[in-house]
């Protein structure tokens, strides 16, 4: 994978203990990392893992503490073996948030 794909990859812990893939609507909020996750296809094995998702650390993504939301879409991939990663992908592939 290339580094800026890799910079955008994070540990989202055990979600499923098969192999699984969604995607997700993420809202990341000033103050905290996710405000809200909405499931939008994929796996059923992983439409309840929203609440999990909330829990995954994106370190730093505000520069400040200035009230800001920005919504992001995130790909989740499990490898069946209890380890599950969540991708961010660039903001330009949210072309709806229904």
């Amino acid at each position: 994978k290339s580094q800026l794909v890799l910079d955008r990859t994070y540990n989202a812990g055990n979600l499923s203990p098969k192999p699984a893939k969604a995607d997700f609507l993420l809202v990341m909020a000033s103050g905290k990392n996710v405000e809200a996750v909405k499931f939008i296809s994929g796996s059923d094995e992983l439409k309840d893992a929203g609440e999990k998702l909330k829990a995954v650390d994106f370190g730093d993504v505000f520069p400040d503490e200035t009230p800001t939301r920005i919504a992001r879409r995130g790909a989740v991939e499990c490898d069946g073996k209890h380890e599950c990663k969540l991708v961010l992908m660039e903001p330009e592939t949210i072309t709806s948030v229904n």
